[in-house]
């Protein structure tokens, strides 16, 4: 640009050279403003259609979690009307699994203290029909130091299944 410009001057002179340059200026403008609402234009739309996009592969997602774990669940409650036990051991597996889907998408399963015991409360609901709640603040990854604080809670979390009893 330098080059062009010295050359423009050294060529036609300081005066003429700066009205050229100030035309082709206002000319690079002028296209610039010209094209502005058609780039404005593209870009809003390539947006919107990414935002459509992830709108329906999150729809697609709730179909396919409602479709293969609540209408399942739903099935087999209908088919097991008659045990009240067993209707609220599913009803409960499957608030877990929703709770589990909503709100810990990115579950660590039992590599954290607190995954490793919600897997425990949910098998032990699973194997004593008590119900379990377990209410974490913070997480950490398991290690040998947070192992036995994991094998207290799940000895803590059977015994009072044990002697709790079935709700």
């Amino acid at each position: 640009m330098a080059g062009f410009v010295t050359l423009l001057v050294s060529e036609i002179g300081w005066l003429q050279g700066l009205r050229t340059l100030g035309v082709l200026l206002l000319i690079v403008g002028g296209a610039a403003i010209l094209a502005l609402p058609w780039i404005l234009r593209i870009y809003r739309s390539q947006a919107e259609q990414r935002r459509d996009l992830i709108r329906e592969q999150e729809r697609l997602d709730i179909a396919v979690q409602v479709h293969d774990s609540v209408l399942q669940t739903l099935t087999l409650i209908q088919a097991n009307a008659q045990d009240p036990a067993q209707v609220s051991r599913l009803a409960r597996t499957e608030e877990r699994r929703l709770r589990t889907w909503l709100y810990q998408p990115e579950d660590a399963g039992t590599e954290t203290v607190a995954g490793a015991i919600r897997a425990t409360a949910a098998q032990v609901e699973l194997d004593y029909g008590a119900v379990v709640d377990v209410v974490s603040v913070g997480d950490c990854p398991r290690d040998s130091r947070t192992d036995p604080l994991v094998a207290a809670a799940a000895e803590a979390i059977v015994n009072a299944a044990k002697h709790a009893g079935p709700r």
